[in-house]
């Protein structure tokens, strides 16, 4: 049994997740724009007053759609929190939004111990002309070599291999400084 929880809620941002019943594991999704409507110091300030039991908190971040520099002020100070909080933080699904804000701002999800379980990712079809975004599981990726690679993937609607749409090394980049974190 788990107990629901509505953490934040406004017009464009939503934190939403669930507890369960030993109070020391929070599943939390995230879904809208995380700007000034984001109210980040209301989940962490909610999930600091569950005390010592709560171990670990999941966050999806899979429905994150738009990341003003307001909400990436209030995404650091939320971090921030769950540092100090020493909380085991476990990414379940990254939006390709975040990701490519990460690597402007490697803060938002390196440095921290943390891991991240899957994530978007975009390719383009060359032959349909259609880009389509891939959700991905970071254990797809064998840990050697230093550069990560995308894996393959093929159109849906044609058959045709796509082309991974971004910079691999840049929109791969945290993958390698977690391996790196956790070889440390």
């Amino acid at each position: 049994m788990s107990i629901a929880l509505v953490l934040s809620k406004s017009d464009r941002f939503t934190a939403e997740g669930s507890l369960d019943a030993a109070l020391s594991r929070a599943q939390i999704t995230m879904r809208g724009n995380l700007d000034e409507s984001a109210d980040l110091t209301r989940v962490a300030s909610y999930l600091s007053k569950l005390g010592a039991g709560l171990k670990s908190v999941a966050l999806d971040l899979q429905g994150l759609g738009v990341i003003t520099s307001a909400g990436l002020r209030s995404w650091i100070t939320f971090i921030n929190a769950l540092k100090s909080a020493s909380f085991e933080v476990t990414f379940s699904a990254v939006s390709e939004v975040f990701l490519e804000r990460t690597s402007a701002f490697p803060q938002m999800l390196d440095g921290h111990g943390w891991t991240v379980v899957a994530f978007e990712a975009p390719y383009f079809c060359t032959s349909c002309k259609k880009r389509v975004v891939h959700l991905l599981n970071a254990a797809e990726f064998p840990t050697a070599p230093e550069a990560p690679e995308p894996p393959a993937r093929a159109c849906a609607d044609c058959g045709k291999a796509l082309r991974f749409d971004e910079v691999p090394e840049d929109y791969l980049g945290f993958l390698t400084r977690m391996r790196r974190r956790g070889a440390g």
